[in-house]
C-alpha cells in the first residue's frame, strides 16, 4: 500500500504477489519501489502509475528483505535459502549470489557510501560483502540468536544488528569489532533504523515496544508504547522528526521523536475506513476498504454515523462507546 504521510492519505494498493509480502524498498530516486515476498520473488514497481515493472525470479526460498545501493544501481535481496542475490534493476537481471550463511538471510543493508553490503541470518552472525566483487569480507559473531535486521548509520562508521537474543548490538564495520550491546528489550528485536543526523537508534520488538537509544553513548532515550502486538519495522522520515513503526496489531504508528507522543494511526478494518481530521470530524468512503486513519485523542462518534463495534480476526467484536477513542 502506498500512503501519503502528511495527508495521511491512502494512495494506491500494489497487487500481483501470490503470497505476503515481508519487504519493500524505494530507490534513491524515488522512482521505483521494491518488494520482497513469500512467493520467493522480487517485483519492481512504478509507484506514480502504481503498476509493476518487472518480476525478479530465482531464489528458492522466502524473500524476506530488499534494498537499493545508495547509487540506485544495485538491489539486494535477503532470502531463506541461506543467499543474498544482487539484482541489476534497470535490466532486471541478476548480477551475482552471495553464499556463506548456514540459514536464511533475514535483512540486507548497503553502507552509505555502497562498499559494504551487511546481511543477517538466522545463523546468528552478520556477514559483511563487497557488493562489486561479490566478495566475502567478515562475519561478525557475539548474536545467541537469530540476526533479524542490520542498519548502517549515515556516516557509515557504525552498523546496528537486531537479534532474537532480545538485544541490539553495535559494531565498527571497518574493522569488523563489537562496540556496544544495547539491552532492555523483553522480546526479540526484529527491525533497526537510524535517524538521518544519526544520533537515534530506534528499534522494534516482539515486546510490542519501540525503543530510542542514543548510539554514541550506547544508552536508552525512550520508550514507544501503544502497539498491541509485537512491532515488526520502523523507519524515520527523511527530516528525522517523524518515524513510523508497523506492527502485527496490523497497524502502522507514527510518531514524534521529540516528544515521543504517537500522531496517527494506520488501522486495518475489514468493514471499511474512516479518516479522521485534526479538528475531529471524519470522512468515510469505501474506495480503499480495510483502512483507515486515526489521529489519536481527536476521534469522536456520533449517532447513526459509525459502526461501534471493533471486530477481530477471530471474529469476536469490541465495543467502543460513543464519544470514546479506540486507542487511549
Amino acid at each position: 500500500r502506498l500512503w501519503d504521510p502528511q495527508a495521511a492519505q491512502h494512495m494506491a494498493i500494489l497487487e500481483g504477489h501470490q503470497n505476503g509480502v515481508l519487504g519493500v524498498c524505494f530507490s534513491p530516486d524515488g522512482k521505483t519501489l521494491a518488494s520482497a515476498s513469500q512467493d520467493r520473488t522480487v517485483r519492481l514497481w512504478d509507484p506514480q502509475a502504481a503498476q509493476y515493472q518487472a518480476i525478479l525470479e530465482g531464489h528458492q526460498g522466502v524473500v524476506e528483505s530488499v534494498c537499493f545501493s545508495p547509487d540506485g544501481k544495485t538491489l539486494a535481496s535477503a532470502s531463506a535459502d541461506k543467499t543474498v542475490r544482487l539484482w541489476d534493476p534497470q535490466s532486471a537481471q541478476q548480477q551475482a549470489i552471495l553464499e556463506g550463511h548456514q540459514n536464511g538471510v533475514l535483512g540486507v543493508c548497503f553502507s552509505p557510501d555502497g562498499k559494504i553490503l551487511a546481511s543477517a541470518s538466522a545463523d546468528k552472525t552478520v556477514r559483511l560483502w563487497d557488493p562489486q566483487s561479490a566478495q566475502h569480507m567478515a562475519i561478525l559473531e557475539g548474536h545467541q540468536g537469530g540476526v533479524q535486521s542490520v542498519c548502517f548509520s549515515p556516516d557509515g562508521k557504525t552498523l546496528a544488528s537486531a537479534s532474537r537474543d532480545k538485544t541490539v548490538r553495535l559494531w565498527d564495520p571497518q574493522g569488523a569489532q563489537h562496540m556496544a550491546t544495547l539491552e532492555g528489550h523483553q522480546h526479540w528485536v526484529q527491525s533497526v533504523c537510524f535517524s538521518p543526523d544519526g544520533k537515534t537508534l530506534a528499534s522494534a520488538s516482539h515486546d510490542n515496544t519501540v525503543r530510542l537509544w542514543d548510539p554514541q553513548a550506547a544508552q536508552p532515550q525512550a520508550i514507544l508504547q501503544g502497539h498491541q502486538l509485537g512491532v515488526q519495522s520502523v523507519s524515520f522520515s527523511p527530516d528525522g522528526k517523524t518515524l513510523a513503526s508497523a506492527s502485527l496489531d496490523n497497524t502502522v504508528r507514527l510518531w514524534d521523536v521529540k516528544t515521543q507522543r504517537c500522531l496517527a494511526v494506520l488501522v486495518h478494518l475489514p468493514d471499511g475506513w474512516v479518516a479522521y481530521t485534526p479538528e475531529g470530524r471524519y470522512k468515510t468512503g469505501g474506495d480503499v476498504t480495510g483502512s483507515f486513519w486515526h489521529r489519536i485523542g481527536l476521534c469522536r462518534y456520533e449517532v447513526g454515523e459509525l459502526d461501534p463495534y471493533w471486530r477481530f480476526e477471530d471474529g469476536s467484536s469490541l465495543r467502543v462507546a460513543e464519544g470514546e477513542p479506540l486507542f487511549s
